[in-house]
């Protein structure tokens, strides 16, 4: 039941995505307004908050995935630096971990957890910072792999359902983006990829916090090694 209720959710989220950027191209037309401060990124982003919200993702993540949202539109009236954008994303994170589930390293004793959670930390600040660039059927693809390495990961070593149930949310609201993009609102806006990379390194961390790190880092390689190999 829990995976039928997953499914419809993210079904929903991409349908959602759909109608936001349609809907948005149609009164961004009819008033003659251009939508500098917003993308399809934007779009599913809220989509996948949304729903996220629904299947009760930690509100302290929630909470923290908006502010980087509203932030990032309002990047483009009031440009906001690097140093910023990490000082920003390094409280945030701060606060959303208080929204993860006890640790359960299952690591040598000689290590302390103080310094696990630190990586941790360092990890989801970090991947909340990869520079994906403007949207394409590449940078949502790079979603997809990561996302989807989560969804079977978690599935494969029994950890919480919520990790696999909350991927494929996401991945229904990426997936109406790679099916609604076009030219026009595939402009570079920092919003989307702050929520969703944010959301990206707490998936990340949820699996290390349930033992297995391995996969958070998994997780999270298909947008670095695409972000790199997108300056290169």
């Amino acid at each position: 039941m829990v995976w039928v209720y997953a499914v419809i959710l993210a079904l929903s989220a991409g349908l959602i995505t759909w109608v936001l950027s349609r809907t948005a191209d149609r009164l961004a037309a009819f008033l003659g307004l251009p939508l500098r401060a917003f993308n399809i990124l934007s779009y599913a982003a809220l989509s996948a908050l949304a729903f996220l919200t629904v299947a009760l993702i930690p509100a302290a993540v929630a909470i923290c995935a908006l502010l980087l949202w509203f932030a990032g539109t309002r990047h483009v009236a009031v440009p906001i630096s690097f140093p910023l954008r990490a000082t920003m994303s390094a409280l945030l994170v701060v606060i959303a971990m208080s929204g993860l589930p006890a640790p359960q390293f299952a690591l040598p004793v000689a290590i302390p957890n103080l310094a696990v959670m630190m990586f941790i930390y360092l990890v989801w600040v970090g991947v909340s910072l990869v520079p994906l660039g403007e949207p394409s059927h590449g940078v949502l693809a790079a979603y997809g792999v990561s996302l989807a390495l989560f969804v079977v990961g978690a599935l494969a070593l029994g950890l919480p359902h919520a990790i696999a149930t909350d991927s494929l949310v996401m991945i229904g609201a990426l997936g109406g983006a790679f099916f609604s993009i076009r030219a026009h609102h595939a402009h570079d806006v920092w919003a989307g990829n702050a929520v969703l990379l944010f959301l990206l390194g707490f998936f990340a961390a949820h699996s290390a916090y349930a033992g297995a790190w391995w996969l958070g880092i998994l997780g999270v390689s298909p947008v670095v090694i695409y972000a790199l190999v997108r300056r290169t």
